[in-house]
């Protein structure tokens, strides 16, 4: 993992990256990607029936 720091040693986020049609696959891991305005989208394994959808819940 690299960590950006400004000129006056704090930390700050990296480049922006684009989220594709790929980060809604299924996968065989759990994937978190933090989203702007403090938001996160989690995709994780669940095989139980009935849950094979990704699920949003907005920041409280």
């Amino acid at each position: 993992m690299k960590i950006f720091v400004s000129e006056k040693g704090q930390a700050t986020p990296g480049p922006a990256q684009e989220i594709t049609l790929s980060a809604f696959d299924k996968l065989n891991h759990t994937e978190l990607r933090w989203l702007g305005g403090g938001g996160v989208m989690l995709n994780s394994i669940d095989d139980r029936p009935g849950t094979g959808m990704l699920r949003y819940a907005p920041a409280l």
